[in-house]
């Protein structure tokens, strides 16, 4: 209880939502199958750098609920130096350089990973950023990359707010398991603008698009291709 009061004390913004997805194209280890899935994501800063983190539940309305998990911290290098040197550091469209650590858990899977990123800054652009990590499965021989861009890109047309945002994730060969792609952005449109209340519900869409999707079969490990368009209502508090 004292090292979360601490916590929170100490941060300087926090921003949560939960997400409700529906689609029709997933992979699963039976194949194609529709499924409903509920996101609850966290993101918050403190003086020297930042935290995220998000919980999938897939099939949450049904007795087989699936658990997925990313948690991801980050330390700011810009900000301690500028802390240490009491000056402000400037590198062009370079906002921060900052440490990373992050970790993945789900039914079957996990991987650590620990790296560096940069945050940009872009005109128009709320936020971007790219990490280049170190990671490692346990369950797999070696270990590999990951690249991840994260983007987000609110716009409006006339009255209307929309959002564009999302992500990409680039691994590379680890074990038997192949080079993947997964990306999943999101056009979102600002419902709560219209009534007074910007910012706190969006509905809209996601396309989640992964090569190389790991599925489990009765002879092992397999792989495909996802193409799914997903519906999605999000609420942030």
């Amino acid at each position: 209880v004292v090292c979360a009061a601490t916590v929170a004390q100490a941060a300087v913004w926090s921003k949560s939502n939960v997400q409700f997805l529906y689609g029709q194209s997933y992979e699963r280890d039976s194949g194609e199958s529709d499924s409903n899935v509920m996101t609850l994501e966290h993101n918050s800063g403190w003086e020297y750098g930042d935290n995220y983190f998000f919980v999938d539940f897939a099939n949450f309305d049904k007795d087989d609920v699936n658990l997925y998990g990313e948690w991801c911290t980050r330390l700011s290098l810009f900000k301690i130096a500028n802390k240490l040197s009491g000056s402000e550091i400037s590198a062009g469209p370079v906002a921060d350089v900052l440490a990373v650590g992050q970790m993945d858990l789900g039914d079957g899977f996990r991987a650590y990973m620990a790296g560096i990123g940069a945050v940009f800054s872009i005109p128009y652009v709320s936020y971007f950023s790219v990490d280049v990590k170190y990671r490692d499965n346990p369950f797999l021989d070696d270990n590999t990359y990951q690249v991840t861009p994260v983007w987000d890109i609110p716009f409006s047309i006339g009255p209307v707010r929309m959002d564009f945002c999302g992500f990409l994730d680039w691994t590379g060969r680890e074990g038997d398991q192949p080079v993947s792609i997964l990306t999943a952005p999101q056009l979102l449109l600002d419902l709560g603008n219209f009534w007074g209340a910007p910012d706190r519900l969006y509905a809209g869409t996601e396309f989640q698009f992964w090569t190389e999707k790991f599925v489990f079969t009765e002879d092992g490990v397999d792989y495909a291709e996802e193409k799914c368009v997903q519906a999605m209502v999000k609420w942030i508090f």
